[in-house]
């Protein structure tokens, strides 16, 4: 059987959201080009506070082994709680 356990002995780190965000191919230019800029410029353009972006290595695209960007919508999860308020971590969701 599966288990979490939590990594932190912080309990306010409970509260989380989850989003799905599907970016256009010029979004997706765009945020290749400067991941972690375009990304604090896309939510605070949605009306999000932004105190800092973690943006997944694999979607940064320096890398010339790369094999493109996500080719499915992202992941991105919001800390809104304790030291870790409006923390934005951008993902691609690897399938299962």
């Amino acid at each position: 059987m599966a288990r979490i356990t939590r990594e932190t002995e912080n309990e306010s780190i409970q509260e989380i959201e989850l989003f799905d965000v599907d970016l256009s191919e010029a979004e997706k230019a765009l945020f290749r080009s400067t991941p972690e800029q375009f990304a604090k410029d896309f939510l605070e353009s949605e009306g999000f506070t932004v105190n800092r972006v973690v943006v997944e290595r694999r979607l940064h695209g320096d890398d010339d082994t790369d094999p493109g960007f996500c080719d499915r919508p992202l992941k991105l999860v919001h800390a809104k709680v304790g030291s870790l308020n409006s923390t934005w971590i951008w993902l691609c969701p690897h399938p299962i």
